[in-house]
């Protein structure tokens, strides 16, 4: 059991290396300027601790298991910013343009009535008892 965590995670490590040393080369050929220095030195990193696995393999290991943990709150808070801007607040403009806008409500003029809701079921015993 332990061998085959063991080979997992050296699996993890060549397969990180390769995407670091990818993701590097195809950065380098689009002209940026830090970015893949960083990429391809963490790919080395991530190869030296697949060949080295024995004496450094497993620090190797979680080093780049937390490094890649921060990419992916990072990334998944952009994502998740960029989907909302893109998507809910646009939608959520033209539907307020076109006049759909549920959200907005006359808080004053429901200020003396026992609900907001346009169509009110009544509050009697038999309507109770039949939304029971």
């Amino acid at each position: 059991m332990q061998q085959q965590f063991h080979r997992s995670e050296r699996k993890e490590l060549l397969v990180t290396g390769f995407a670091f040393t990818l993701s590097a080369v195809i950065l380098f050929v689009l002209d940026k300027p830090v970015v893949p220095y960083i990429a391809f030195t963490l790919g080395a990193v991530s190869l030296i601790g697949f060949i080295f696995f024995q004496s450094v393999g497993r620090s190797i290991h979680k080093l780049l298991t937390a490094i890649r943990l921060s990419i992916q709150q990072a990334v998944s808070y952009m994502v998740l910013t960029i989907v909302y801007f893109c998507f809910v607040s646009i939608l959520g403009s033209i539907l307020s343009l076109l006049g759909m806008d549920k959200l907005r409500k006359d808080f004053g003029k429901y200020q003396l009535t026992k609900t907001m809701f346009e169509d009110a079921p009544a509050t009697d015993l038999d309507n109770f008892k039949r939304q029971s």
